[in-house]
């Protein structure tokens, strides 16, 4: 899993969001490790005019990479800026229309991902798309019970990545959000509700590779936890059963990697194998719960387990805590070789 890119939106010509708070957003973004930034030339709201030349200085100067949103009835190249990076055709543009602008313009070309399947990819590759200059990004949803699944999300992106094609997607804030619904802006509709690292690593764990608040502003504590997120370990929140040991507790804050030979029951790491650990009485193993086995499984005593299904009670097997629901897709898409670490509230 490769580095995440990181993103904020921003929107001109809102009451919502003043120049200068926004000129004061970006700044705080580029130092908290954002490199991206997302705005809308179609918001039939928004009065863009008196702010767009003095917020293209900010991100010149800033240097950061600038998405434009576009549909096809307010369209035209002349008004596009110098500095964008990619232009997001969201709707209205032909088959025929996106070929010629992949081979015309100086940016990429960034497609709809919640709307192009793979039949139309297809198409647009038989007819010449410039593939070099392709990306796509999904749609974040203001309506509640509107957004994607987690499940397609990875589809999709799979797809995606089988054209060598960069996915985006976007996470809410639950600090500020953007009007005129405030009920947050993410692709995938759970994100709407569940803490914002959970969603990130969803999202990390599907494949996507750059990650843009919808919503804007997000907190200086939300920045720095998407500028700084690391792929590279992902963290399962659990909660932990009464009555753990310093030694089952030892274990668990180890830094795991689950076995490249993953069985369907459950992630296993063999990192602490060897450990010495006390059998407790035999419980039910059910789906999520955290289990490290004890000396009555001889030599592989200490070796951890995350389940994916439910197992009957055994003697030799201890149960030491559950993964949070909220975190349930993380383990489902966890990847054989992963590495992994648990977070729980001390």
């Amino acid at each position: 899993m490769g580095k995440i890119i990181s993103g904020i939106s921003v929107y001109l010509g809102l009451e919502d969001y003043p120049l200068s708070k926004t000129l004061d957003y970006l700044k705080e973004a580029k130092n908290l490790g954002i490199t991206t930034v997302f705005t809308s030339l179609h918001m039939p709201e928004a009065k863009i005019d008196d702010d767009w030349q003095e917020f293209l200085k900010a991100i010149d100067e800033l240097n950061l990479k600038l998405i434009i949103d576009i549909s096809r009835p307010v369209f035209s190249p002349a008004v596009l800026p110098k500095n964008i990076y990619a232009l997001r055709l969201d709707w209205g543009f032909t088959d025929e229309e996106i070929v010629k602008l992949t081979h015309e313009l100086p940016c990429l070309i960034e497609l709809n991902a919640s709307t192009i399947d793979e039949e139309r990819m297809t198409r647009l590759v038989g007819m010449g798309i410039k593939m070099e200059k392709v990306r796509v990004s999904f749609n974040f949803y203001p309506k509640p019970y509107t957004g994607m699944t987690i499940e397609d999300v990875a589809r999709c992106t799979s797809c995606f990545h089988g054209y060598g094609i960069s996915v985006l997607a976007y996470v809410p804030s639950h600090h500020g959000k953007r009007p005129p619904l405030y009920l947050g802006l993410p692709t995938v509709e759970r994100h709407r509700q569940i803490p914002l690292e959970i969603a990130v690593t969803e999202l990390a764990i599907v494949g996507i590779d750059e990650i843009v608040f919808g919503d804007a502003f997000a907190s200086k504590e939300e920045l720095l936890r998407l500028g700084s997120f690391d792929p590279s370990v992902i963290n399962i929140p659990i909660s932990l059963k009464e009555g753990i040991t310093s030694e089952e507790l030892e274990i668990l804050r180890t830094l795991h990697r689950s076995r490249k030979d993953q069985s369907r029951y459950m992630i296993r790491s063999s990192i602490t194998r060897g450990k010495i650990i006390k059998p407790k009485a035999p419980t039910a193993i059910n789906t999520l719960d955290v289990t490290i086995d004890n000396e009555r499984y001889l030599r592989y005593q200490g070796e951890v387990g995350i389940m994916l299904e439910p197992l009957p009670s055994n003697p030799a097997v201890n149960v030491v805590g559950t993964v949070k629901k909220e975190a349930e897709y993380i383990v489902k898409y966890l990847k054989p070789g992963s590495c992994f670490r648990f977070t729980w509230e001390e």
